[in-house]
């Protein structure tokens, strides 16, 4: 009886070529929080990942992994664009409810892998791998301040008024945190005043501000004046020392539709 032996030669394959990403994906925020709902627990977890973009076709996923777990993957989305070069992409792992096998409250490992034109890059926090603790909150991983769930269209200014949040270093007791906003392109200017509060709420969860990783989150509300468009950028002073964040010196916009 002969034996065949197959040799696979990995460049027939077709398998993305992998590079340690330099600028081309940074991860920029992660959150994880325990939601608790009628007796049940389950695990929210959301990323914010930057990524250059180098063609209109790409992917860009978490890959994760529990303890005693095999690794997993998880799509993210196009979220908005930043200018002609880079792109926010975001989303989260399971994140359907307590029924979600992937969803169980739990630390896990993870890194963020963008494949564009036939490479992979990967950004594994320089083969160190990024860590989330179940209930750990909001994790900034460039700079010390940075809004988080910026939408850039919404259904309608709620009131008039358009609420956001900011993640911040705790890097003293005093702070001092505004959102510098216009709605007629700069011809006027407005300064609104984020609020901190002893705990952060989302969903059906909680953390508590400072959180066990050292960020604290604020919240703001922003009068848009019966306009449709707001643009605006975070400044947050602490220890005499003020650090802006106006997403890559683009500032954030925001925009409200007519819907309900």
């Amino acid at each position: 009886m002969r034996k065949h032996i197959v040799v696979a030669i990995l460049g027939a394959l077709s398998l993305p070529a992998l590079a340690v990403a330099q600028d081309e994906v940074s991860l920029l925020h992660a959150r994880s929080l325990v939601m608790t709902k009628y007796g049940l627990q389950w695990q929210s977890t959301q990323f914010d990942v930057k990524v250059r973009n180098l063609a209109h076709d790409k992917q860009v996923v978490i890959e994760y992994q529990r303890p005693n777990q095999p690794w997993r993957q998880a799509p993210l989305s196009f979220n908005r664009q930043v200018d002609d070069e880079s792109e926010i992409w975001s989303g989260g792992i399971g994140g359907h409810g307590a029924d979600d096998s992937a969803s169980q409250p739990g630390p896990f490992v993870y890194r963020i892998r963008y494949q564009v034109k036939g490479q992979a890059y990967l950004d594994d926090n320089q083969q160190a791998l990024y860590q989330l603790d179940a209930n750990q909150g909001d994790v900034l991983y460039r700079g010390v301040v940075g809004v988080v769930d910026h939408r850039p269209l919404v259904d309608r200014f709620w009131g008039g008024q358009y609420h956001g949040h900011v993640a911040l270093k705790n890097l003293g007791p005093a702070k001092d945190v505004q959102v510098h906003y216009t709605t007629d392109g700069w011809q006027t200017q407005r300064v609104a005043f984020a609020q901190y509060l002893p705990y952060f709420s989302y969903g059906y969860g909680s953390v508590p501000n400072p959180n066990p990783a050292g960020f604290e989150v604020w919240s703001f509300s922003l009068d848009a004046g019966g306009g449709t468009e707001i643009e605006y950028a975070v400044r947050y002073t602490v220890n005499g020392q003020t650090h802006w964040d106006n997403q890559f010196g683009r500032n954030y916009r925001v925009r409200a539709g007519t819907g309900g």
